[in-house]
């Protein structure tokens, strides 16, 4: 009789170790890409993932956006000017 039970025990684990997995729908996984077109990705050296088995986020895939941008500005009115101060004689390299 306790064959039994430890077989029930054992079944309700599997039963809610599947519940649970069921509850997850999506996998992460770091992979290695081996081919570029068709796409094919390597994950733990022993499965390859095709195009239509991943979901590529935009940081791997090439987008368009359109960005509107509006401002004002302010008219500013800058003068520049340079002074020289000369030292010594004109001509001269000598500086106090």
């Amino acid at each position: 009789m306790l064959a039994d039970a430890t077989g029930l025990v054992e079944k309700i684990k599997k039963a809610a170790q599947e519940a649970n997995e069921a509850t997850k729908p999506v996998n992460v996984c770091f992979g290695e890409v081996v081919n570029k077109s068709p796409l094919e990705i390597n994950v733990e050296q022993k499965m390859t993932l095709g195009e239509k088995q991943l979901i590529l986020t935009r940081n791997v895939t090439d987008y368009m956006t359109t960005v509107t941008v509006q401002w004002e500005t302010e008219k500013h009115d800058i003068r520049h000017r340079r002074r020289r101060r000369r030292y010594g004689v004109y001509g001269s390299t000598t500086y106090p």
